[in-house]
């Protein structure tokens, strides 16, 4: 073989080949700690999304919804199946950046229904879409308890005519609103979650 074959194999199979296996042998010892650190820097994230700051927020006791007014701080939402920090949930506002509670909602500790509407789009809203029946939500509703919701039904294309209609005892709405782009107008359609109180 002359010298001018012999450079060829090293640079075109040798040398690859050896760059294989080092990246292989690199992988191997330092691939578990890479997940490992990506696994914390998750969960590290999980816990902040988690944790709710509440300034900014009208935050006041009350013992019926018919002591809030609008843009008050009516609950917290959370499901931790779906990876959905606590968000905050106001009561009766039209911005569409919030989660909120309908004034049609009645208190769970007299055995009442909520509906929470939330738009696709919005930050606090957004993980809705990947819930799932049997997924569980924990609604805090201030010094007024805990409650905890089973969802049961998703009703993919629902009207906000509709809406108020799935309220019922003890049951959790939620409402993700969608624009329709079949109507030329401004309308809208909602998946509805239906959960029911644990």
């Amino acid at each position: 073989m002359d010298s001018l074959t012999v450079n060829f194999i090293k640079r075109a199979i040798i040398v690859p080949l050896i760059a294989a296996l080092l990246t292989a042998a690199l992988l191997v010892t330092a691939g578990p700690r890479i997940t490992a650190k990506s696994e914390v820097a998750k969960n590290n994230e999980t816990t902040q999304v988690q944790s709710l700051d509440l300034t900014g927020y009208s935050v006041k006791s009350y013992k019926t919804f018919k002591q809030l007014k609008s843009g008050d701080l009516a609950a917290t939402i959370k499901c931790e199946n779906i990876g959905f920090g606590e968000k905050a949930v106001v009561f009766d506002i039209s911005d569409k950046r919030y989660i909120t509670m309908n004034k049609a909602s009645s208190e769970p500790w007299n055995n009442g229904g909520v509906l929470f509407m939330g738009n696709n789009t919005s930050e606090q809203f957004k993980e809705l879409h990947a819930a799932q029946k049997g997924d569980e939500f924990v609604v805090s509703f201030y010094d007024n308890d805990a409650y905890t919701y089973k969802l049961k039904k998703i009703i993919p294309c629902a009207t906000a005519k509709e809406l108020t209609s799935y309220i019922k005892d003890n049951t959790l709405v939620l409402c993700l609103q969608y624009n329709d782009f079949k109507d030329l107008g401004n309308s809208y359609y909602y998946q509805v979650y239906i959960a029911e109180m644990v």
